[in-house]
């Protein structure tokens, strides 16, 4: 580690420390994900600047030694009531040249005299770009992004992104709304606006691009009132067809009937896709000790060679995804568990494999850091977990074509307390 890493994790503890204190809060050791999501949202009440998650859970990781972008450093400072980042160091009683090492100069056999306008002209070159070094330090990465959502639910939803460039250099620069690079717009650096309409819900996280390269993020979730059906002919569909739950509640479960999808003038193509989405605030439920249970099956609409469902478990800073398919093809599925994935070629996912088109129970368990998969009351598949994947913000269930759902409930399986129940 250099000087200047050394100087700089010695004012970010001091940083860090002070931003305790004026927290009051509990040892950051007990700290949860609610925690430093309010200790974001008190950081851009007052200075403007919406940190991401990640970006915060690193910084207090004890375990985590990189330097933060000079962005986050001066945001944290001015947190703290100092203009910026170089602010804060001279305020802090520590010079930012202890650590380095100046060797005495050599004392020379001949003395060289230069002429006056020599030495006029070595000390204006030297004092402009003495000036020119301090004016780059100050300006740094000033690159910001935040965003807000203009209705308080519910897709498709207009986001306002605000933005600053301040600094930055770079040939092109761009907003990418998602994981999908096909939500990717161009913006103009002189610009600090940008409107974009997300068509599904859930949490998202946008990035700030310069030359492809992210330089800052925001996190927004784009809740829904009830649950959402939405039909997309494949896996990067940015347009999605909206449809009517309603009309399946006679039949007490959540459906689709292919009759929907003809008076959309959906194609039937073998990439088609059906998502249910539930995205709301699941105050009561404990992160670390939760079960969500359903009983699903796909019904035979499409000629796929090998159709799917998934389940998708939506954190706020991470997602599982738990895929079913027919016994033949599970070489083609892939699970994931927050920052685990495991692919079907390379992973036995053999007990994923089922009738899919007859009724199935399916249940996710987490229990403190340990995930566990039943299929029919069967244990299939358990792993430890690395990273949280956060609060749990929504639920998405796809299906090969359309499917049905008949029950959901979410529970903790320590207590037995409810969170959600739904009996279509």
């Amino acid at each position: 580690m250099n000087s200047f890493e050394n100087d700089t994790h010695y004012f970010l503890e001091i940083c860090k420390k002070r931003i305790e204190k004026k927290l009051n809060w509990s040892a950051t050791e007990t700290w949860r994900q609610r925690d430093y999501l309010n200790l974001i949202n008190l950081i851009e009440k007052e200075t403007g600047v919406n940190l991401s998650l990640s970006t915060v859970k690193r910084i207090w990781n004890k375990n985590h030694h990189a330097i933060p972008q000079k962005t986050t450093l001066d945001t944290l400072a001015s947190f703290l009531g100092y203009g910026d980042w170089l602010e804060f160091k001279s305020s802090n009683g520590r010079s930012t040249g202890n650590d380095i090492k100046i060797p005495k100069p050599k004392k020379s056999k001949k003395s060289v005299i230069f002429p006056l306008s020599t030495i006029v002209i070595l000390t204006v070159l030297a004092f402009a770009t003495f000036n020119m070094d301090r004016k780059k330090e100050e300006m740094g990465n000033k690159a910001t992004l935040s965003s807000r959502i203009t209705v308080p639910s519910n897709v498709p939803n207009t986001v306002l992104f605000n933005f600053e460039l301040a600094g930055i250099e770079g040939d092109s620069f761009f907003i990418q709304q998602s994981w999908n690079e096909l939500e990717k717009v161009q913006i103009d650096p002189k610009d600090s606006i940008l409107t974009k309409t997300y068509y599904y819900p859930g949490p998202h996280e946008a990035t700030l691009l310069a030359d492809n390269k992210v330089i800052a993020k925001t996190n927004l979730n784009i809740t829904t009132d009830d649950w959402v059906a939405l039909s997309k002919k494949d896996n990067k569909d940015i347009m999605p067809v909206y449809l009517d739950i309603d009309r399946s509640v006679d039949k007490g479960v959540m459906s689709i009937d292919k009759s929907q999808l003809l008076d959309n003038h959906i194609p039937l193509n073998p990439e088609l896709i059906l998502s249910y989405y539930y995205v709301k605030d699941f105050y009561k439920l404990d992160s670390n000790n939760f079960r969500i249970g359903l009983r699903i099956k796909n019904e035979r609409l499409l000629k796929t060679n090998c159709p799917k469902v998934h389940l998708g478990i939506l954190g706020s800073s991470n997602a599982c995804f738990i895929p079913l398919t027919i016994p033949g093809c599970v070489g083609e599925i892939n699970l994931r568990i927050g920052d685990k994935r495991f692919e079907g070629r390379r992973t036995d996912l053999s007990p994923f494999g089922i009738d899919i088109f007859e009724w199935q129970n399916l249940e996710f368990i987490k229990t403190n850091r340990e995930y566990a998969i039943m299929i029919n009351n069967e244990l299939v598949f358990s792993a430890k977990e690395n990273e949280t994947i956060g609060e749990i913000e929504g639920i998405m269930i796809n299906f090969s074509g359309i499917g049905s759902v008949d029950y959901v409930k979410i529970d903790n399986p320590k207590t037995l307390s409810m969170s959600y129940f739904e009996e279509f």
